[in-house]
């Protein structure tokens, strides 16, 4: 199999994961009791960093964002990674003349 393939196919499986993560991050969200707890307890005591208030529950949604972009900058890698080089295709080479 050619390695482009599977760049591209990575590239795919890591966009889906990605949306799929903003989308349970951001969208609506369906918990049960226990879950419910421990978020409400997460947003209720908020403590002073670097002159802000901020609550556990900033710092996991925070995160969370963070974590897709990190995978949306690894599909845009790995699809540029999976094009060929210009410096590599046939028109792009030189040959010394003789």
């Amino acid at each position: 199999m050619k390695q482009t393939i599977l760049l591209r196919t990575a590239s795919a499986l890591t966009l889906i994961f990605c949306a799929g993560h903003t989308y349970r991050v951001l969208g609506p969200s369906f918990h049960g009791a226990d879950e419910a707890a421990v978020f409400m307890a997460m947003q209720a005591y908020p403590f002073n960093i670097m002159g802000f208030r901020r609550t556990h529950w900033d710092f996991y949604v925070g995160f969370s964002l963070l974590f897709s972009l990190t995978l949306l900058l690894l599909a845009v890698a790995t699809i540029r990674s999976g094009r060929p080089s210009p410096l590599t295709s046939p028109a792009a080479t030189v040959t010394p003349p003789a």
